[in-house]
């Protein structure tokens, strides 16, 4: 409802859904532009969230198999950026080029 309520409110609505999320609306035919960042390198991803020092190795092992999965339904989306390391401002500058911004 929250969503249904900005989308009437503003022109555009920015939201994270995971993949589950992403087929719901494709579902329930919610019109929609859908981007997925693609991570540069999944060694460097796997670094990245290792640094942070939230997970055990368990845990970190299950997150880079979700990544896995979640890429291999990329295509679902109608487009994929890469997220470059250190580079967040060029797909946020690719993404507004996209939307005409």
């Amino acid at each position: 409802r929250a969503l249904e309520d900005g989308l009437y409110e503003f022109e555009i609505a920015f939201i994270t859904p995971d993949v589950q999320g992403k087929k719901k609306y494709d579902e329930l035919r919610i019109p929609h532009i859908s981007f997925f960042l693609v991570p540069e390198d999944l060694d460097m991803l796997k670094r990245n969230i290792e640094r942070r020092g939230r997970m055990d190795e368990d845990a970190l092992s299950k997150r880079m198999g979700v990544v896995k999965q979640e890429i291999k339904s990329a295509d679902l989306y109608d487009y994929r950026i890469i997220n470059k390391e250190g580079k967040l401002d060029s797909a946020v500058t690719e993404i507004m080029g996209i939307l005409g911004r």
